[in-house]
């Protein structure tokens, strides 16, 4: 299979090599901070191949001064995140159902769809959102505990989906979902999802 990475070699390992091309990837956490960071991870992560993200927001957006500090740390050339990273912010359902269907029709290598069911939304956004890897690999970062936001519905139209929960500055990844591998855990740290080394290994890593 053909994969892209997401940069953390943890969780490139956990999902079989990365996340899978032309298919619908969704992350989901309680915390809103795993999944910030996350979020602006992955597109440093992505932005080689070219990225758009459909962005649903209230007030917030997007943070430029920490995608700047992290792509520092990561070494990423800015002119690069400039020239293949573009965003599309949705207020309302309306909205957003409106992007998903202006992007099926561009030709981009990697759709990113951050909080999907802010405003709402059922099994028409979850199977538009779906549609789009006919021609492009799609992540979705939602919000959930249990199960991601949109239901269980939502949750049969996804590829891989992976949990996220934090435990203080470790965070707890489960592979739930997988068309070809069985469920199973890692741990990352919030420090990785910030481009930074995330600390001693074990020993026993090294033998």
């Amino acid at each position: 299979m053909d994969h892209l990475s997401t940069g953390i070699p943890d969780l490139d390992e956990l999902l079989g090599g990365g996340v899978e091309r032309n298919s619908f990837t969704e992350f989901y956490s309680s915390s809103f901070n795993v999944l910030r960071l996350l979020y602006h991870r992955l597109i440093l992560s992505l932005v080689g191949s070219g990225v758009i993200s459909v962005h649903v927001q209230e007030f917030s957006g997007l943070d430029p001064y920490l995608l700047r500090s992290i792509a520092k740390r990561l070494g990423v050339d800015w002119n690069l995140v400039e020239k293949n990273f573009r965003i599309a912010r949705g207020f309302k359902v309306e909205d957003v159902m409106a992007l998903v269907d202006t992007v099926a029709h561009l030709s981009v290598p990697v759709v990113l769809i951050f909080d999907p069911f802010l405003h709402g939304g059922g099994p028409d956004l979850s199977w538009k959102i779906r549609d789009l890897i006919k021609g492009t690999t799609v992540v979705s970062i939602n919000r959930g505990s249990t199960h991601p936001r949109g239901g269980r519905y939502h949750s049969h139209t996804v590829h891989a989906l992976i949990r996220m929960s934090p435990l203080g500055e470790i965070v707890r990844v489960e592979l739930v979902k997988h068309p070809s591998l069985p469920s199973s855990t890692t741990y990352i740290t919030m420090r990785e999802l910030m481009g930074e080394w995330g600390g001693q290994r074990p020993l026993l890593e090294w033998l």
